[in-house]
């Protein structure tokens, strides 16, 4: 399969995060995802692990496809809500202080839009990269690139139906 028609609408990068956190919530059975936003900091400062880009209505390539997979592949752990809230508040960290590191924003996804609660722990996607900064995170399973793109064909192959950003921020 190389060529799909669901997109009705342009997505801006954060929808297209919206989107790969509620497809690979679903796909891994999770409560959350933290997806982070790949963006130029300057000097060679890069989240090449995050959302590149957006995406424009219209038929949806293999291509195009796979410029939304995350590009380190993702993971799953598991984090209290409390340490979910305080990594999307914080932002993600690449680089080194000593180099004037800006965190890299995330975009915080959960099931059913439901609201996490500091106390409780939940199953999380998020990138490996991301997982490895944490060592209080406890690691379920590890999804190479080429798994993470896997989910996101298999998902888009079973659509019945258009995809409209009204339909992924009240999936």
């Amino acid at each position: 399969i190389s060529e799909w028609e669901q997109l009705m609408e342009t997505y801006s990068k954060e929808d297209v995060a919206y989107l790969v956190g509620k497809i690979f919530i679903e796909a891994k059975n999770a409560d959350a995802a933290l997806i982070s936003l790949g963006d130029y900091h300057g000097y060679g400062k890069e989240n090449k692990y995050g959302i590149q880009c957006g995406i424009y209505s219209g038929n949806l390539h293999l291509d195009r496809m796979r410029t939304i997979v995350p590009a380190g592949g993702i993971c799953v752990t598991s984090m209290s809500g409390k340490e979910i809230l305080e990594k999307q508040k914080e932002g993600l960290y690449l680089y080194s202080s000593e180099e004037g590191d800006v965190p890299f924003d995330y975009v915080l996804v959960t099931d059913q839009n439901a609201e996490l609660m500091e106390d409780e722990m939940y199953t999380l996607v998020i990138t490996e990269s991301e997982l490895l900064e944490n060592d209080n995170a406890k690691l379920i399973e590890n999804c190479s690139a080429a798994e993470a793109q896997d989910i996101m064909i298999d998902y888009f192959s079973s659509l019945k139906e258009n995809i409209t950003k009204e339909s992924i921020y009240n999936w």
